[in-house]
């Protein structure tokens, strides 16, 4: 048998860990471990300091003072994938 170095466990991401400003511990609990979708990105991002400004007939597009705005896109009501769930949190610097 070959010994196999155990494989370093991630951190998982600090939006999982943390609580989110201002927010008493709602996005901790509602978003731990889960994907998200349009509306639950939405009140992640509104609970944040996130406001939504006007977006095209499928996005809602999210903006806060500081920072690049993010786009968020309808999934015909599903679920975003994990790339697109990390990359939203990422730009919102919920990571």
């Amino acid at each position: 048998m070959r010994d196999e170095p155990e494989q370093e466990k991630q951190r998982p991401p600090k939006w999982l860990i943390d609580e989110p400003q201002g927010t008493n511990g709602a996005g901790k609990e509602l978003f731990k471990g889960k994907l998200l979708s349009q509306k639950t990105a939405k009140k992640l991002l509104e609970q944040n300091g996130w406001e939504q400004t006007a977006g095209g007939k499928h996005v809602i597009k999210m903006k806060k003072s500081g920072q690049r705005p993010i786009t968020l896109p309808r999934h015909k009501g599903q679920d975003y994938g994990k790339s697109l769930t990390a990359r939203i949190l990422d730009q919102a610097g919920l990571s």
